[in-house]
């Protein structure tokens, strides 16, 4: 349990820091729906979310308690994904592009980190992603 009064002490602070950003990871790791295909049930609507950021915050989630060498990302950027004109998915977006989530963990993710747009997509029985 981590007390609720900073420590004065440079070392006891990072210490203490470092237990602070553990316990976030872990937090974020637990609340999130891990991204993946298979987390999108066919036939419903999905999240598109910038692949780049996906991985940026995986990274950062995954990475060995302790070390807290990698930053938290930034608010989410789907602007990559969408046309300004339109506002709409640019068409023929590849998996490389692209993670897609369960409404549910764009909430979870967008509630901490914050950013947008949204971005929807129907996934249907073949597969979530266009072709590579």
């Amino acid at each position: 349990m981590l007390s609720k009064q900073m420590p004065t002490d440079s070392y006891e602070r990072d210490i203490y820091f470092a237990q602070l950003m553990n316990s976030r990871k872990k937090v974020e790791r637990d609340a999130y729906v891990e991204v993946k295909e298979d987390q999108v049930e066919s036939g419903a609507v999905c999240c598109m979310m910038d692949a780049a950021w996906v991985l940026q915050w995986w990274a950062f989630v995954e990475e060995e308690m302790g070390s807290n060498a990698i930053p938290p990302p930034g608010p989410i950027s789907n602007h990559r994904l969408v046309s300004r004109e339109t506002g709409l998915a640019y068409p023929g977006l590849l998996r490389k592009h692209y993670r897609c989530v369960s409404e549910a963990t764009w909430r979870v993710l967008h509630g901490k980190y914050g950013g947008g747009p949204l971005v929807r997509r129907a996934s249907n029985s073949c597969s979530i992603y266009s072709a590579e």
